[in-house]
């Protein structure tokens, strides 16, 4: 994604261990082609704030702003979470994807600038999210990946093909839009290029979902053919950017056509010894028959670590799989009283989510950075 013109944001911010923090989320993330980006400790003269589109200054530094004429847009950091950017304030401690997001949504409604689309990048990236085993938190960085990336102002399609939706997905009416089934008979009766996307837009977490259900006879039922026209009728819409797809831990037939539609295949793994021994006794078999050869997907695979410790109990874990990285154990996840330690958490997992995300499966752009400090 790009805008149509050059953007450029300012931080002011005191603190140069959170301004490096930034400034490294900017650098090894993919958000807008044409985003620039100033920084600095001090507040800066007017000459150095020529061209700023948007300021974001610390509370420390705030008071200067009355010293200044400017017409731009300028935020305040706070460590309220309740504030609210139609009143000049924006969360501190949130992930950054979702600060940008804020920043950049909030501008563009009053600039009027439109996103434009590179057309080299019409056709979306499918990443498939997979682990062996249940409970491995795959539906949770599924989703989370889906939200990072629609934060970023791109368009994303959560797609869940479990055959039991897991229960982060307990949604109330306001969720309700089409199914997968619905959507495969349109895609079976439509027999044109003019199939459209019927789904529906989750209202905070901004990526695009079919209504998940219990649909075990749907992902029985589901031959290849069909499975190819859904990717086909997707492909052809030429409006998602990204295609996260929750696999079904069960190894079936979709489960392979997944694997090999993907262009990238996330596959969790837990230290845990009875995931890893499934792990073992599946690749022994893979090895046995000859099965390897014929999983080329392997391939683009990349073995992340999740529910880490800070160590490991099966020493080996990490040599054998070769993994890429870890996402942390959120133990607040089982604490919900302890609302301090919960966000902490939350947006340390986050951060490890975006790490992933742009080192293993992003597109890459340019982003130039005007840095002072």
């Amino acid at each position: 994604m790009m805008f149509s013109d050059k953007t450029t944001i300012c931080f002011i911010i005191k603190d140069s261990n959170y301004l490096q923090h930034i400034l490294h989320f900017v650098r090894n993330s993919e958000l807008f082609q044409g985003l620039h980006l100033r920084a600095f400790t001090r507040f800066p003269n007017q000459i150095e704030l020529k061209g700023v589109d948007i300021l974001v200054v610390c509370e420390e530094l705030s008071r200067e702003l009355g010293e200044i004429d400017l017409e731009i847009p300028c935020f305040r950091l706070s460590t309220d979470k309740n504030v609210s950017i139609t009143e000049g304030l924006i969360f501190q401690y949130q992930p950054l994807h979702k600060m940008f997001r804020e920043l950049l949504d909030h501008y563009l409604a009053g600039s009027q600038l439109k996103l434009l689309r590179n057309e080299d990048d019409a056709v979306p990236s499918f990443i498939s999210v997979y682990s062996l085993a249940g409970g491995s938190g795959k539906t949770t960085v599924a989703s989370d990946m889906a939200e990072l990336i629609a934060g970023r102002g791109q368009n994303v399609l959560y797609l869940n093909l479990e055959d039991v939706p897991s229960p982060i997905w307990n949604l109330d009416s306001q969720f309700e839009g089409p199914t997968l089934s619905e959507y495969l008979y349109r895609v079976d009766i439509d027999k044109t290029d003019q199939m459209y996307w019927t789904g529906k837009q989750h209202p905070q977490r901004k990526f695009y979902f079919l209504q998940p259900q219990v649909q075990f006879r749907e992902m029985n039922r589901m031959e290849k053919q069909q499975f190819d026209s859904l990717v086909d009728s997707i492909k052809k819409q030429q409006f998602f950017d990204y295609v996260i797809i929750d696999m079904s831990s069960q190894l079936s037939p979709l489960t392979f056509d997944c694997m090999n539609a993907s262009d990238h295949i996330c596959w969790l793994l837990t230290d845990e010894q009875s995931h890893l021994g499934k792990m073992e006794m599946l690749l022994s078999y893979a090895k046995q028959t000859e099965l390897m050869e014929e999983w080329s997907w392997l391939g683009k695979c990349s073995f992340v670590l999740n529910k880490y410790i800070g160590y490991f109990i099966n020493a080996y874990l990490n040599e054998t799989y070769d993994l890429c990285t870890y996402l942390p154990y959120v133990s607040a996840w089982s604490h919900p009283n302890n609302h301090a330690r919960r966000l902490m958490d939350e947006a340390q997992f986050a951060q490890a989510i975006s790490t992933l995300f742009d080192e293993r499966f992003a597109k890459r752009t340019a982003i130039k950075l005007d840095g002072r400090f």
